[in-house]
């Protein structure tokens, strides 16, 4: 992903989209259905990203005022460049969830509630890209602290390209749960194959 105001809404809409598409035409046994007790299902999958994204808009909306000026593309330290390629769609080697992070065990959740929560979160990242990219904002030098490692800190941009890949990696894993030759399947007319139609 090219480090942009562009590149990352162009991500976050992606996944978006992509979110619902695959979660919109599931039934309720589907949305919730796990492989095994230890493998997440779709809904779990979405879950997780909803409560690992929800702190962030605040803290980058108060971070961004008084922002200095800068033009991307952005460079980040190889710290950011660390984290980004951890999270993403294809780290070298897995980072145990957090624990704040995790969807509440053997929980039923409603798709059309799961997704709308998605949405509102998306809406708030587009709103904070568009900021900067209006006021030109450098999200390369303005920098917050992670909710969940306050150790942690660095370049807002950063986190965003870090979470729209997040975004992803979550998503391709819960398509993956979909592809499952036992995945229950729809049944009756109208149906349709949710690892035709998701794909």
């Amino acid at each position: 992903m090219e480090s942009s105001p562009a590149a990352y809404a162009d991500g976050f809409r992606r996944a978006y989209d992509e979110a619902a598409a695959l979660a919109g035409g599931l039934t309720a046994e589907q949305f919730n259905w796990k492989p095994a007790p230890d493998v997440w299902s779709v809904a779990e999958c979405l879950v997780h990203l909803n409560r690992a994204n929800a702190p962030y808009p605040e803290a980058m909306e108060r971070a961004l005022e008084g922002a200095p000026k800068g033009t991307p593309p952005f460079r980040y330290g190889p710290v950011a460049r660390w984290f980004i390629a951890s999270v993403g769609p294809r780290p070298k080697r897995k980072v145990k969830t957090i624990p704040k992070m995790a969807p509440a065990p053997a929980t039923d959740y409603a798709a059309d509630r799961v997704l709308a929560d998605f949405r509102a979160l998306t809406d708030d990242f587009l709103r904070i890209i568009a900021r900067a990219e209006r006021e030109g904002l450098d999200l390369a030098r303005v920098r917050i602290g992670s909710p969940f490692v306050p150790l942690l800190r660095l370049p807002v941009g950063a986190f965003l390209e870090a979470l729209a890949g997040h975004e992803q990696r979550h998503l391709d894993q819960a398509r993956r749960v979909t592809e499952r030759p036992e995945f229950p399947r729809q049944s009756g007319p109208g149906s349709a194959s949710p690892t035709t139609s998701n794909r």
